[in-house]
């Protein structure tokens, strides 16, 4: 039976780059259903038709401001994962918003960052989904599904606060911005709270380990 390939949509307003990176994607070894769109109404029409797996968005768009679209996007299709490729870096006031995306990827864009950054979005929602589902085949079921549900939505959270922090420590260095500091401090220490928590869920239980093998 043929697999059905995994679509992504390219939003850009300019059709070069867009093109570029559809290229890039295939270079990936992966094969992919590639889709693009030039402005957000372009974006908004192609959604209420297909929901794609993913969406590459520039967030530099001439009729709409781009998280404003990602929200609209957000209404349609809550669970697709959400890349920002832009040549603006984000300022402090965007740092609450990237919560809504998967990775924020500054141009110019490297070959195994873009595929990195598609490969986490895509395939680690799936992995911990597929944990989600053994378990709920478990006789044990009704004990574990509920803290199992729960460290792996703590999970995903932690893998996008720590490329946060990281994407912060690149445009941020120095930490002689005073908000930029306690952003990096409150999100170190979430961070780490969030690891604990997972160890000692790990520990207490012993379930990734089994779900995974």
């Amino acid at each position: 039976m043929t697999q059905k390939l995994r679509s992504i949509l390219i939003i850009n307003r300019e059709p070069d780059l867009a093109a570029l990176y559809a290229e890039m994607l295939s270079m990936s070894g992966e094969k992919y259903m590639l889709n693009m769109a030039y402005t957000a109404k372009d974006c908004l029409l192609f959604l209420k038709k297909h929901l794609p797996n993913l969406i590459l968005l520039d967030i530099e768009l001439d009729d709409m401001n781009g998280w404003e679209l990602i929200e609209k996007i957000k209404l349609i299709g809550p669970d697709i994962p959400l890349i920002v490729i832009t040549a603006r870096p984000p300022g402090i006031e965007d740092f609450t918003r990237l919560t809504m995306v998967c990775d924020y990827i500054a141009r110019p864009v490297t070959l195994d960052c873009l595929h990195m950054a598609v490969k986490d979005a895509m395939e680690v929602p799936v992995i911990l989904n597929k944990c989600i589902e053994k378990v709920r085949n478990s006789p044990a079921k009704d004990k574990l599904i509920f803290g199992v549900e729960e460290n792996i939505r703590l999970m995903k959270q932690s893998i996008i606060d720590r490329k946060i922090f990281i994407l912060m420590r690149q445009i941020y260095p120095d930490n002689r911005d005073p908000n930029a500091k306690i952003l990096l401090d409150n999100l170190k220490e979430k961070i780490n709270r969030a690891q604990n928590e997972l160890e000692t869920f790990k520990t207490r239980e012993c379930l990734l380990s089994n779900i995974i093998l």
